[in-house]
């Protein structure tokens, strides 16, 4: 019986180490830190709620805010009373934001790190959220098996579009800890030699 114990024991801090080491993830590459805030779209039961929002603010201290659910028109008050500054869900959440009655330029000027993942991303969809409200949607992939995130677009960079699909790009391997360095790394891999 000792030995069954000690090995659930050894699972249970696995997953608590995989949990940690994606909300580090988020943190260093998206720049998360105690003065962010969070706005929670994705359900908490799901890895983008669990990780992206629940673990990340309780790794940085970050506030977490939540809304019964999701409402469009409710998130962008909450996005302006909160100030909120980060958040990650499906592109459908920000095509509801842009379709919002209360949609306008400033309604999300305090949400300046905006991801998005579970979809391929039309460069149309960006295009319109940032006509409507002057924010950039970086692209974020990953698994539930593995806790994700494994590719996100740099914070402060856009996107190239997919020739085959004419999607946005997923973005770069997460990793190394710093996206300008994987940027760097993967353009020389590109280069010719």
């Amino acid at each position: 019986m000792r030995s069954n114990h000690r090995a659930a024991e050894g699972r249970d801090d696995h997953a608590r180490q995989h949990r940690v080491f994606n909300a580090q993830t988020y943190r260093d590459w998206i720049g998360i830190g105690r003065d962010d805030v969070i706005l929670g779209v994705a359900p908490l039961f799901h890895i983008t709620g669990s990780i992206g929002h629940v673990a990340l603010s309780l790794l940085t201290g970050a506030a977490l805010v939540l809304t019964h659910r999701f409402d469009p028109a409710v998130a962008i008050e909450a996005i302006r009373d909160e100030k909120v500054t980060f958040t990650v869900g499906s592109i459908t959440v920000f095509i509801a934001l842009m379709n919002a009655p209360n949609a306008d330029s400033g309604a999300l000027a305090t949400l300046t790190k905006i991801y998005s993942g579970g979809a391929p991303i039309p460069p149309s969809t960006v295009t319109a959220f940032q006509g409507t409200f002057g924010q950039y949607i970086h692209n974020i992939y990953g698994l539930t098996e593995t806790m994700s995130p494994s590719h996100a677009v740099p914070l402060h960079g856009a996107a190239p579009v997919d020739q085959t699909s004419g999607a946005l790009s997923v973005g770069v391997p997460q990793g190394s800890g710093d996206p300008g360095r994987a940027a760097q790394d993967r353009d020389r891999q590109a280069a010719p030699s």
